[in-house]
C-alpha cells in the first residue's frame, strides 16, 4: 500500500531571512522536498534537514545521524532554568519518572546548540523509539515539573490530567527543514508555504508562516507615544506588521470638522528597532486630543485584527478621555514626577492593605462631594482628613486595585479595574475632569497623601488580558495577543 501524501502542519519565521517548514512525519525521500513561499515568493534559495535547535524548541529532543536521541530544553527566550543553581533531569515513562529526580545518569548538561544555549541529555535512540506512545518530562532537582510551552507540537494529556511530551518515532526532527531566501521578508506582508511540485497540486493548501521567537524580541529603546519637546510634538508607534499608521489630532472633542491626520513613517528596520512608524510635527500639542488607525493585510480565513477605522487608543498615552480613547497629548513637564522623596519601608516590615479606590471614596467618613466620591479626590480627602485610620490600625502599604484605564462602559459603572485599556492613562471615571486629564495629578496628590501618613503605596497592574476595546489587537494582534494556530 503506498504512503499516503507528505502534509505541510507548520510554518515559521526564525529570522526575516530564514524559516521552518515543519511536515507530518520524517521525510524518507531521496530528494529533498520543494517549497514555495505562496505566489509573493519564488522558491527558497536554500533548504536544508533541520533537526536540532528547531526540534528541540517544539518537540524537546531529536535524532541525529549516528543513532543518538538528544533531549533538549532552551535556556533562552525567557527560560526561568538557570543552570548555576538549578538541576534539571529528563523524566518519563523511560525511566520512573520522579525516580530520575536526583539519579545523574539522567541530569541534563548545560551545552551550545546551533548558538543557542540549552540543556541536553543524549543517548542511544533504540530505547526511546522502540515503542510508540512513551511520553516524557523534564523536571528540577525541586521536583518543579515543567510544562510543555505554548509552542511544543506534543503536548499530550495524561490520565492524570498532567500536560507530559509524547515521544513519536515518525516525528524525529527530520520532518523539520529550514529554508532560507535571498532578500529579507517584510512582516507587513502575509506569507504562506504551499508544495512546488506541479505533481502535488491536489495538496496546494496554504500554510500561513507566522513570525517565531524573534519577532516577539523587538523592541525599541526610542521614547513611544505622544512625545511633546519645545515647538514640536513626535509621535511614535510600535506596530510591526501594519502596511500603513495615521495619526488623528483634534483640538476639541467631539467636532469632526477640527480633526487633521498625518501619515506616519516606517523607521528604517535596525538593530532590533523593527516596526517603528514615526512622524514628527512642527507645533506644541499639548493638551490637544489623538487617536490613531493602522491598517495592514488581512489574513484569509484567519483573523488579522487590522481595521482602518478602528479609532485606537495609543498604547503610550499618559491620559485618556474614556475606554475608547482619545488620548491626550501631555508635556513631560506639566506631568512632573509626582512624589519622589518618600523612602518605601523594608519589604519584610511591610503591612499591606489591599483597597479599591472607589470603595474607600464612597464610604469614607469626610466630606466630599458626589463627584469626588467616585474617584481619586474623594479618597484624598479621607487620607488628609482627621478619621483616617488605616494608619493606625499599624498598615503602613495600601495596595491599589486597578487604577488605569479601564472598560468600564459610563463612568458612574462600579467596576473592579481588571480589564485594562492603557497600562500609562489613570483610570478617566476616578478623574473629576478626564476630558483636561485631570487625573493624572489627582492620583499623584493620592499617592502624596498617602505618603505624608507614612504609607507607601503599590499599584495593581494586569498585564495577562486586556478591556474592551482591546485596543492592543488592533495594533499587532499577533505580537500582544497570544493566538492559536488558526489566528484566534
Amino acid at each position: 500500500m503506498p504512503e499516503p501524501p507528505y502534509r505541510i502542519v507548520h510554518a515559521w519565521l526564525d529570522s526575516l531571512t530564514s524559516g521552518i517548514i515543519e511536515l507530518d512525519r520524517d521525510w524518507s525521500g531521496r530528494k529533498k522536498p520543494r517549497f514555495t513561499l505562496g505566489q509573493q515568493c519564488p522558491a527558497p534559495a536554500g533548504l536544508a534537514p533541520a533537526p536540532g535547535l528547531p526540534a528541540i524548541k517544539t518537540y524537546g529532543y531529536y535524532l541525529n545521524g549516528q543513532g543518538q536521541i538528544s533531549f533538549g530544553l532552551t535556556l533562552e527566550h525567557g527560560s526561568e532554568i538557570d543552570p548555576s543553581h538549578d538541576r534539571v533531569f529528563l523524566a518519563g515513562d523511560f525511566n520512573g519518572w520522579d525516580k530520575a529526580v536526583g539519579d545523574e545518569a539522567w541530569e541534563m548538561r548545560p551545552a551550545v546548540l546551533e548558538e543557542e544555549r540549552v540543556l541536553l541529555w543524549s543517548g542511544d535512540a533504540a530505547r526511546f523509539l522502540g515503542q510508540t506512545g512513551q511520553q516524557f518530562k523534564f523536571v528540577t532537582g525541586e521536583f518543579q515539573w515543567l510544562l510543555p510551552g505554548a509552542d511544543a507540537r506534543n503536548a499530550v494529556g495524561d490520565s492524570r490530567g498532567n500536560m507530559n511530551r509524547l515521544l513519536d518515532p515518525a516525528r524525529t526532527g527530520w520532518h523539520l527543514w529550514r529554508f532560507t531566501v535571498a532578500q529579507p521578508l517584510s512582516l507587513a506582508e502575509n506569507w504562506t508555504v504551499t508544495w512546488a511540485e506541479s505533481a502535488a497540486a491536489a495538496l496546494r493548501e496554504e500554510v500561513a508562516v507566522a513570525p517565531g521567537d524573534f519577532f516577539f524580541e523587538l523592541k525599541s529603546d526610542s521614547p513611544l507615544g505622544a512625545v511633546v519637546r519645545g515647538g514640536e510634538t513626535t509621535f511614535r508607534l510600535f506596530a510591526p506588521r501594519a502596511k500603513g499608521v495615521t495619526v488623528n489630532i483634534s483640538q476639541q472633542l467631539g467636532v469632526p470638522g477640527d480633526v487633521q491626520g498625518f501619515s506616519l513613517q516606517r523607521r528604517d528596520d535596525r538593530d532590533g528597532e523593527a516596526g517603528i512608524w514615526e512622524t514628527v510635527l512642527d507645533r506644541n500639542l499639548h493638551g490637544w486630543y489623538y487617536w490613531y488607525e493602522v491598517d495592514g493585510r488581512q489574513d484569509g480565513s484567519r483573523p488579522a485584527g487590522f481595521n482602518p477605522a478602528m479609532h485606537i487608543l495609543d498604547p503610550y498615552a499618559l491620559a485618556a478621555v474614556a475606554r475608547e480613547g482619545p488620548g491626550i497629548i501631555l508635556e513631560r513637564s506639566w506631568v512632573g514626577q509626582g512624589d519622589r522623596g518618600f523612602r518605601t519601608p523594608p519589604w519584610n516590615d511591610l503591612v499591606i492593605s489591599e483597597v479599591h479606590v472607589r470603595d474607600l471614596a464612597a464610604n469614607a467618613p469626610t466630606r466630599a462631594t458626589a463627584d469626588e466620591r467616585l474617584g481619586f479626590t474623594g479618597l484624598r480627602k479621607w487620607v488628609e482628613g482627621p478619621d483616617f485610620y488605616l494608619d493606625r490600625l499599624g498598615v503602613n502599604c495600601v495596595e491599589l486595585q486597578p487604577v488605569h484605564e479601564f472598560d468600564n462602559v459610563t463612568r458612574e459603572e462600579y467596576h473592579w479595574g481588571y480589564m485594562t485599556n492603557s497600562f500609562f492613562a489613570p483610570e478617566s471615571s476616578y478623574a473629576l475632569a478626564p476630558e483636561k486629564a485631570s487625573g493624572v495629578h489627582e492620583l499623584q496628590e493620592l499617592v502624596a497623601a498617602f505618603h505624608r501618613r507614612g504609607i507607601a503605596v503599590i499599584l495593581d497592574v494586569v498585564f495577562n488580558h486586556v478591556g474592551l476595546p482591546a485596543h492592543l489587537m488592533f495594533i499587532d494582534r499577533h505580537y500582544f495577543l497570544s493566538t492559536m494556530p488558526r489566528g484566534r
